[in-house]
């Protein structure tokens, strides 16, 4: 009778777990090394928003995923809101939709179709100056292109109202009248941007201007007679006198 071989401290298998471990090792050793992952990532450093945007977030829609944060923050319009393409990018849309509803997640929350092609060049273009203007708020671009041009047309119109009641003058008991391109058309602008760009105050304004007015006065001699900010400015940049 032979004596059956004795068993080996190793098997075939062995390289394999001493391969990953190493690599994972390796790994860690790196992201425990990288200021960016350690001391650096701080609200001081990134601010609050972008702490928390490094964040991982189990109720994202993603089960704590992070890519969906990137391809809803650089393609805003390729990706409709709720689209598994972008929570799930590694797993077909009938699989999620099999295990999402095996979770007893709501699937209306989420969009299964397949994405829209791909946009031009300039849609392109203009959708990246409009991420620059929403700080990259995970939005439809032609949802806020229109509340911009709304809330834009509102504010002028407050404003060139302001400026009409206050520059205007009483002739007779039902008339007033107003140097409509003297007091409205030239500082309407300055106004508007000052107010709804800038943020300034309307007595700070409207101090602005006094002060240029008064400038162009003293250094023209009488000899222009408009007295708008955007004139003003001009007149004094040319003198060298700002």
């Amino acid at each position: 009778m032979t004596n059956a071989p004795a068993i080996e401290a190793t098997y075939a298998g062995c390289w394999f777990v001493s391969w990953i471990y190493s690599i994972l090792s390796d790994a860690v050793r790196f992201t425990r090394g990288d200021r960016l992952l350690t001391v650096d990532l701080t609200p001081y450093n990134l601010t609050s928003w972008g702490y928390q945007h490094c964040m991982d977030t189990i109720d994202n829609g993603s089960c704590g995923g992070m890519l969906n944060k990137l391809l809803f923050h650089l393609l805003p319009d390729q990706f409709p809101a709720g689209s598994t393409y972008a929570h799930f990018p590694f797993l077909t849309p009938d699989f999620m939709r099999q295990s999402l509803a095996s979770w007893s997640t709501d699937l209306h929350y989420y969009d299964f179709r397949r994405p829209s092609q791909v946009r031009n060049s300039e849609r392109q273009l203009n959708m990246r100056r409009m991420l620059t203007l929403t700080k990259g708020a995970e939005t439809a671009s032609e949802e806020v292109r229109r509340i911009i041009v709304e809330e834009t047309v509102a504010s002028f119109t407050k404003t060139f109202s302001s400026l009409m009641e206050k520059a205007s003058i009483s002739a007779n008991h039902d008339t007033r009248v107003v140097d409509v391109t003297k007091d409205v058309i030239n500082q309407i602008s300055v106004c508007w941007a000052t107010n709804f760009v800038f943020t300034t105050a309307l007595k700070v304004t409207n101090e602005i201007i006094r002060y240029l007015r008064n400038r162009l006065k003293r250094h023209t001699d009488g000899k222009f007679s408009l007295g708008g900010a955007a004139d003003m400015l001009v007149t004094s940049l040319i003198t060298g006198n700002v």
